[in-house]
């Protein structure tokens, strides 16, 4: 089967000054796809083989915190200056850095019978659902992209399909902004398919 791949140079920061680098982009992570092979890390590297908690050959970010997977447990490490590091017992692992995806919705426009529209309101989100699917650990939800306040969606299972409890965001005291902002900054896939809000608004 052909495959068509897509390359690109970048430029990092690793810690001791900018460098470039030849990165590729892996396929997509799919429904189906077993969860030690979802590589979600930027300038990654790919461990597979017999169990170990010894990871090396990471001279190139020696002394920055990088991030790692491994069957769905995810955590950070410091790389030591032989390219170290020390993860939980695995045959797989993904070493590098996780992505801080964030999104931030526009005003939400609702219907007000029979006054036309919320729009030109002084609106809030008060509650929220969310529609997720092949998404592990790190999801959360705030009433603004800026806020210091994320509240994280709590999940059993390892990859979670479905929709989450209607939750108070945090942030929204105030009417006047009718958002919703969700970020995702771990080593593992999101995909957020619809955002459920009730708005609290003049009447």
């Amino acid at each position: 089967m052909e495959i068509h791949q897509v390359w690109i140079e970048v430029k990092r920061d690793n810690g001791t000054g900018d460098v470039r680098w030849i990165e590729y982009l892996e396929k997509p992570f799919e429904e189906g796809d077993a969860i030690a092979d979802a590589f979600f890390v930027d300038g990654g590297s790919t461990y597979t083989g017999s169990s170990t908690t010894t990871l090396t050959g990471l001279l190139h970010v020696t002394g920055v915190l990088v991030d790692y997977q491994t069957a769905g447990t995810t955590g950070t490490a410091t790389v030591t200056n032989r390219g170290k590091i020390t993860v939980p017992a695995t045959t797989k692992c993904h070493v590098g850095f996780a992505v801080t995806a964030k999104l931030e919705t526009m005003d939400f426009d609702l219907s007000k019978p029979p006054l036309g529209s919320t729009s030109g309101d002084k609106t809030r989100i008060a509650t929220a659902a969310f529609k997720l699917s092949n998404t592990g650990s790190g999801f959360t939800f705030s009433s603004d992209a800026d806020s210091s306040t994320f509240d994280a969606f709590s999940q059993t299972d390892t990859i979670f399909e479905g929709v989450t409890p209607q939750y108070t965001l945090p942030g929204g005291t105030e009417r006047g902004s009718a958002r919703v902002a969700v970020k995702h900054a771990t080593a593992l896939p999101c995909t957020l398919e619809s955002i459920t809000p009730t708005v609290d608004g003049e009447r």
